[in-house]
């Protein structure tokens, strides 16, 4: 009797994972996986940064060198130290022009700073 009872309580547990799987955006009961797609970019020759310091702490980061096709999308920027670890963000903003100026709020020191990753979504 108790082995009946796992084996149905097994059972009623495997058709709810599947009926939860199944509820997710592109999967099936009958398969699980993932989607993709392609994602245009709407600058394809890069951007530039460059920084604004006070008292040795990186305060804000312009980037320049925006497409006009950027206009309108949402730019967030990560500032990069040793090991690429983010140790500062700004954004979001929209993108208004060719250039943007975002503030950094944590301003993390000049001196750890080694890099950035500029996000543009949209738009």
């Amino acid at each position: 009797m108790r082995l009946t009872i796992l084996a149905l309580a097994s059972a009623v547990l495997a058709s709810c994972v599947v009926g939860a799987a199944a509820s997710m955006g592109g999967l099936s009961a009958a398969r699980l996986g993932s989607g993709s797609a392609a994602v245009r970019a709407c600058d394809t020759d890069g951007v530039s940064t460059s920084y604004t310091t006070s008292a040795g702490k990186v305060v804000s980061v312009t980037v320049s060198a925006l497409a006009a096709a950027c206009i309108g999308g949402t730019l967030t920027l990560t500032v990069t130290g040793a090991g690429d670890v983010g140790i500062g963000t700004g954004g979001p903003s929209t993108v208004t022009g060719s250039a943007l100026d975002l503030p950094l709020p944590a301003s993390p020191d000049a001196a750890a700073v080694t890099g950035v990753h500029v996000v543009i979504e949209g738009p």
